[in-house]
Order: structure tokens, then C-alpha cells, then sequence
């Protein structure tokens, strides 16, 4: 996957789409497998704010039963076994609970009877999937079997714990790419780093879109018959000041801010807390990661420049205080924070009995700006990652409605014809003596069917490089391989959103410039312009005073 802006005026689009997050993304894999002429840019790189910025769990709609929105729980069962489909090596079920304290609404009988309907209206989760991506039945766990899994747990009320089993995606960053290079390999014309700064209409045909290459300071038009504003948080950007005001009066922006902490438990089952002596407390999720826990969700109300919230330390601070409360065995301080995630997503003001609240949307947005002038250019608000694709699947059936839309289920980005079960096993005997089993296996659960010409790339740095560290070596495969397949174009771009080096912290400063130095042999950076790639990207983590 080369970068090729030229590609964009080579000819009339039938659907451009501007923005490369998890909805942009799954909106250009779609449209180019359905046969459409396709365009994807993006101002900063692929996936870069909210759609890597998740708590990396691909939900099953278990929550919408509380609403009895069955239409969106059998939408998430759906979307979650696609996922589970296209990038096996990415996404496992994962194993849930979550304490039962008390009667009524949340007492052990209703949720019981909830889950057993949840099982039986998601009966076909697992139809043609392998056993290893199964999603086993809910049901209720008892007091004794709850508090052996968490024994620091309050005992006073507790009756037990609900079970029932998600997904989890290990490296969202990825997901994101895989959909960006399934597009590509369709036939997209797609960039990143090129901002689109002006839309007008034609003809009665085509829409033109003035875009800004910032990479090589260049302008051109890219022309389509459809574009779809995929833009998240700047949606605002290329919509009309009148059109915002009617159509997104009641858009507002929340924040949600997730933190990576030490191992909270011994165990890999993700865990949903509540202060039990607070019904009306928020639910915290520990959900399993990498060898750590990963936090969340705590909401802020934001205003503001999208491109300029940063993630604060009282943000995490807070986020603490409530979770401590609802497990104060935990006693988490900042001293536990290795990381922490964060990203703008649309919300509405609400009237409460303690004042105005911002709450996140349950549902996206897709609004048609025909009557405005723009007939044939629409915007999208996404909500929810795991339901993007069918998200995207609508939007076409509305821009294309003479298309029959297939609900795809396989993606070149994620796998290709000859990907079978026996990979790993033959990747572990041809290069286990080069580069050891775990460092394998980690590439082959990082990129996938494309692990092999990973590891090709870096056994050609084992040659150049006699006598280093093969785990040295193997660096400086996967950043070669990244900026060479998949439009790597800064440090940022490698630590944090390619290779695995970054997503869970601030990697050692060692490795951090063997990685730098790497990056800049093949860009052709300047000493002074790598320095500043490593400022640029520390940066993005927090450092508590």
C-alpha cells in the first residue's frame, strides 16, 4: 500500500470519502468491494483520534436489552461475529462479569431472566464460526464462584455475578488499517496526511473537493459524483455555518477518557463495576490488556478546538476516585497510570435532577445535505466501533440505492486466499531459530497474514546488520516494512498506530531512538528532524508531575 496522491485526480469518483477513522475506513472497504469507484483522504494519519482511543471491546449489544432495543442488540451480535470473521488474528472473545449486589431492576432474577433472552435471540452468534472464536451462552454466576475470581470483593448484598462473553480487539489501530488496505487493494485512491479545505458542486453530476496535500504542499481537486463526511469531531469543518446550526444544533462533543494501569487482577476476564452503595454510580470496565488492565470510561464535557484536547491529569485523577470507589481493594493512584486513552465523541445536553449532563449518543447520524444545496453529499456521525461496517452498509444503500449493497464478510487487508489455521505453525518453524517463538508469535498476532513478509523484511536486516541483537534486527524489519506497505510517514505514525511499540505507553528511550534512527535512514531525516519526531511524539503521553 503505496502513498500515491496523484492517484486522486486521475479521474471522477463515484464516492469520496473524507476522513480515515474506523468509519471512513469501513465506508471506502465497503464501497470499493460493491464495485463503486472509491476515494479516501485523511488530514492526519488513518485512525488517529477516537477510532484508537477505544476500550478495544467489540461489544455483542448486551446493554440494549435495558431499553428492550432489540433492533441494535441483534445489530451488535451481527457486527461482532464480522469481526470476529475478517481478522481473527486481532480479535478474541473475551469473558465477562459483573457483580450482582442487591433486588429489583439489577437483582440477580431480572438479570437472569435477561440473559437467557439475550441468549435465545442470539442463538446464531456462532453459526459457521470455529470453536476458538465462539461466543459461549450467559448465565449467572454464583456468590461463591464470584468472589473466587474476585475475593477482595464486598460480600455485604452480593448475590452473585452476571456472566457473558464480548470481544476484544488487541490492536484497534490495526482494525482500522486492515479496512483502509482492503479498500486499497480494490482499487481506492487513497492518502493520508491531505486535508480537505473547500467543497462546491460542479455540475449537476459531480461534487469538487479542494484538498491540501501537507506532505508535499501541494494543492488538487479530487471530483466525485458522491461525498461522504466522515470527518468525527470536525464534521463542523466543511459544513455550512447556516446548515450546522439547523441540522447540529444539539451536537455537542464529550470526551471519554480511559487509562492503562497495572494488572488490577490476576485473571483474563474483564470485569464491570458499580458502587454498590450508589445504584445510580457510573459503571467502571477492567477489561484485560497486554499484561495490564485498561480502565474506563470516564465522560468530560468539552469545548473547543477538536484538534487541541488533550488528555489531563485530573481527567485521570478523577476517573480513579470514582473507580476506587467502586473498588477500593484497587487503590489506585497515578503512580499506576502507564497510559492513558482518550477521544471526542457526539453527545447531547440533558436535564437532570443534579443540573445539565452531557451524555454520549446511543445511535449515529447520517444527515443528507440536499437541502442545502449539496444533493449529493451526505455526513456521517458515527457512535459505536463495533458497528461501523453495517453502519457503512447503510450509508450506501442511501447514496446508491440502485446498488445491492452485500454484507461482507471478508476483507484482503485482514486475510488472503491461501490464510489458513495452520500459518502460525509454519511461520514458528521457519523463523522461530531467526527471531525466537514469542517474537513470532508477536508478529504473527500484530500484521496477520502479512506477518511473513514481515519477518522477510526483517531477516534482510539480520544480513545487513552481522552480529546484532536479532530482536534489534527485527525492529528494524517492522519499520521498514511499515513505512515501505502501509504509509507509515512519521515516528508517530510507527510507535503508536503500526507496529505494537507504543500502544501501551512510552516505550524506553533506547528503543525509542533505535527506532527514531531506523525511521529517519528510510525517510531521509535530518538529525535536528528526528529530535523533533521524538518530542513530537512523547507528546502524546502524559507525564504526571
Amino acid at each position: 500500500m503505496r502513498r500515491a496522491p496523484e492517484r486522486l485526480v486521475e479521474k471522477p469518483f463515484d464516492l469520496l470519502i473524507i476522513g480515515g477513522g474506523i468509519y471512513g475506513a469501513t465506508l471506502a472497504w465497503m464501497a470499493s468491494s460493491a464495485g463503486l469507484t472509491t476515494a479516501l483522504i485523511e488530514k492526519g494519519d488513518f485512525g488517529e483520534a477516537t477510532s484508537a482511543n477505544t476500550q478495544k471491546i467489540i461489544h455483542g449489544g448486551m446493554r440494549y436489552l435495558q431499553s428492550l432495543d432489540l433492533s441494535r442488540v441483534m445489530e451488535s451480535v451481527r457486527e461482532r461475529k464480522r469481526m470476529l470473521q475478517l481478522a481473527p488474528h486481532l480479535i478474541d472473545p473475551l469473558r465477562c462479569i459483573m457483580p450482582i449486589f442487591g433486588y429489583g431492576i439489577k437483582g440477580k432474577e431480572v438479570l437472569t431472566a435477561g440473559l437467557s433472552f439475550y441468549n435465545l435471540i442470539s442463538h446464531s452468534r456462532n453459526d459457521g464460526m470455529p470453536a476458538s472464536k465462539a461466543i459461549p451462552p450467559c448465565r449467572v454466576l454464583s456468590k461463591a464462584d464470584t468472589l473466587q475470581l474476585l475475593p477482595d470483593l464486598q460480600t455485604q448484598g452480593l448475590r452473585g455475578s452476571a456472566e457473558w462473553h464480548d470481544a476484544i480487539c488487541m490492536n484497534t489501530e490495526r482494525m482500522v488499517l486492515g479496512f483502509i488496505r482492503s479498500a486499497y487493494n480494490s482499487g481506492a485512491g487513497i492518502a493520508n496526511y491531505v486535508l480537505a479545505e473547500k467543497m462546491e458542486r460542479k455540475n449537476t453530476h459531480y461534487v469538487s473537493v479542494t484538498c491540501r496535500d501537507l506532505i508535499r504542499n501541494t494543492n488538487f481537486d479530487v471530483v466525485a459524483q458522491k461525498v461522504a463526511n466522515c470527518c468525527g469531531p470536525w464534521i463542523r469543518d466543511l459544513i455550512k455555518p447556516a446548515e450546522a446550526e439547523k441540522q447540529l444544533h444539539d451536537l455537542h462533543f464529550v470526551a471519554g477518557v480511559n487509562v492503562i494501569t497495572r494488572a488490577i487482577f490476576s485473571h483474563r476476564v474483564a470485569v464491570g463495576l458499580r458502587d454498590p452503595a450508589d445504584p445510580a454510580s457510573r459503571l467502571y470496565f477492567v477489561v484485560p490488556w497486554r499484561g495490564h488492565s485498561l480502565l474506563g470510561t470516564e465522560w468530560f464535557a468539552y469545548k473547543g478546538n477538536p484538534g487541541e484536547f488533550k488528555i489531563k491529569e485530573e481527567h485521570c485523577a478523577e476517573l480513579l476516585k470514582g473507580f476506587n470507589k467502586a473498588y477500593p481493594p484497587a487503590n489506585l493512584g497515578l503512580h499506576d497510570v502507564q497510559h492513558a486513552l482518550g477521544g471526542l465523541v457526539p453527545g447531547s445536553l440533558t436535564r437532570s435532577s443534579t443540573g445539565p449532563q452531557l451524555k454520549p449518543w446511543n445511535h449515529f447520524r447520517l444527515l443528507d445535505h440536499s437541502e442545502f444545496g449539496q444533493r449529493r453529499v451526505v455526513s456521517v456521525i458515527g457512535v459505536k466501533y463495533t458497528t461501523a461496517a453495517g453502519v457503512a452498509r447503510r450509508v450506501l444503500g442511501f447514496l446508491f440505492p440502485e446498488r445491492y449493497i452485500e454484507n461482507y464478510v471478508t476483507a484482503t487487508g485482514f486475510s488472503t486466499a491461501d490464510d489458513k489455521p495452520e500459518r502460525l505453525p509454519n511461520l514458528q518453524t521457519r523463523w522461530d531459530s531467526v527471531f525466537g517463538e514469542s517474537q513470532v508469535r508477536r508478529i504473527a498476532s500484530t500484521y496477520g497474514p502479512f506477518a511473513e513478509d514481515v519477518l522477510k523484511s526483517a531477516s534482510q536486516c539480520v544480513s545487513i546488520s552481522a552480529g546484532k541483537d536479532n530482536g534489534i534486527d527485527l525492529v528494524r524489519g517492522e519499520v521498514a516494512y511499515v513505512i515501505e506497505n502501509e504509509m507509515a510517514l512519521t515516528l508517530d505514525d510507527i510507535v503508536r498506530r503500526r507496529t505494537d511499540r507504543g500502544t501501551d505507553g512510552l516505550p524506553p528511550e533506547d528503543e525509542l531512538v533505535r527506532v527514531a534512527d531506523y525511521a529517519a535512514s528510510f525517510l531521509g531525516w535530518t538529525q535536528i528532524y528526528k529530535l523533533k519526531e521524538i518530542e513530537d511524539l512523547k507528546k502524546h503521553y502524559l507525564q504526571f508531575n
